[in-house]
């Protein structure tokens, strides 16, 4: 994780930039027009909601894990528990964890992570990551030895619509850059990009090291420099600030191995428990992650005419891996004039193989999960609602 800090005046001049981004990407009415590419896209428009809005049983559901049984276990910071669903009826099974500072409990919670036989909550506020067994007993809390967070406590927002409000919250929330990962055979990979020459450290449970993971890519930066950011958007550069910015996704084939998507470049590279590097790949000449870059540099240009600010670019926000050997990436989706999710699918060299286009009437959030048996990607809607779509 990256920890920078900035001043009040900096903090301001980004809630500033989110609040005029959102109203200039209002403004587009069409969705973007997208080049030909030879990669298949698979468009998705059947589905089964699992929970609806009108059963009131979630209010801000934020995280989603599949435990490849037939159980959700859902994190919902509006109710500030962590729910087990049925799958396929979204009936309540159980219920655990609370809002709190004690055992056990949590402040927010930012990812979970499922093992054979336990569940892992990171709670990003209090720097611990819980560990339960099936049964929702608590085994452990283990800290993960870094800085209290990125920004400093934000400033009240000003009066503003609920949709300014959902956009300006959706650019914090979500978002597993630089955040530990539990690995699936339970150690924790801890972002170390400002402490090291890596960006991740893979520790066991008890804290001991293994190794070094990850290389921090060329001309990065972990300082804000508005002079640099400007000149880099110019330039239609990614800014140095965010070249670092990468999550990791698990291995199921090979648990000893683990893909770092690099959400901004963008960019796979592949490891294996000791630090080697596998292999890289760049990802480039997708239409919808293109569209996301113009969208960003151009709104960007018109934001600079009124102030410095920092807006955060993002391509891929979250990915799973699955046993036959796929890995699936979520495209960054927030304020886009269309409310479909893109999913982009990647062999195991880090091929773009498929592209899968979930269509909906409201915006789909990129928290997903899969079913690779029942093939069924679950999704979250900005309704509170659960779906699974058939692919």
């Amino acid at each position: 994780m990256m920890f920078i800090k900035y001043s009040f005046s900096t903090v301001t001049h980004i809630l500033l930039f989110f609040l005029l981004f959102y109203m200039l990407m209002s403004c587009r009415s069409e969705t973007p027009s997208y080049s030909a590419t030879d990669v298949e896209v698979a468009e998705l428009e059947q589905f089964e909601t699992i929970v609806a809005y009108e059963d009131n049983i979630l209010a801000n559901p934020s995280v989603i894990k599949y435990d490849r049984v037939s159980n959700l276990f859902v994190y919902d910071g509006g109710i500030g528990k962590v729910l087990k669903l049925d799958s396929n009826s979204g009936s309540v099974i159980n219920e655990f964890g609370r809002m709190g500072r004690g055992p056990g409990e949590f402040m927010s919670v930012n990812n979970m992570f499922l093992t054979e036989h336990h569940l892992f909550i990171v709670d990003i506020v209090q720097r611990f990551i819980h560990k339960y067994d099936r049964n929702f007993e608590l085994i452990s809390t283990r800290d993960v030895d870094m800085p209290a967070r990125i920004l400093p406590p934000l400033p009240p927002l000003p009066p503003l619509p609920s949709e300014n409000q959902s956009f300006l919250g959706s650019a914090y929330r979500g978002n597993i850059d630089l955040q530990p990962h539990v690995t699936g055979d339970g150690n924790v990979l801890l972002p170390r990009v400002q402490t090291g020459g890596t960006i991740y450290e893979l520790t066991d449970w008890k804290r001991n090291t293994i190794s070094d993971i990850g290389e921090v890519p060329e001309g990065s930066s972990f300082e804000v420099d508005f002079d640099e950011y400007r000149a880099a958007v110019s330039s239609r550069e990614v800014p140095a600030l965010f070249k670092p910015n990468s999550f990791p996704v698990s291995d199921k084939e090979n648990p000893e191995e683990y893909f770092l998507v690099f959400s901004a470049i963008p960019m796979i590279a592949k490891y294996n428990s000791t630090g080697q590097k596998l292999w890289e790949t760049e990802i480039t000449g997708t239409p919808e992650v293109t569209a996301i870059e113009n969208m960003f540099y151009e709104t960007m240009d018109q934001i600079f005419r009124i102030t410095d600010a920092i807006g955060p670019l993002r391509k891929y926000t979250s990915g799973i891996h699955s046993p036959e050997g796929a890995l699936y990436l979520a495209v960054y989706t927030y304020g886009h004039p269309d409310n479909s999710l893109w999913i982009h699918q990647f062999d195991s060299t880090g091929e773009l193989v498929r592209r899968y286009k979930l269509i909906s009437e409201v915006e789909l959030t990129p928290y997903i999960d899969m079913d690779f048996t029942g093939r069924r990607i679950f999704v979250v809607t900005e309704e509170a609602e659960i779906r699974a779509y058939s692919f």
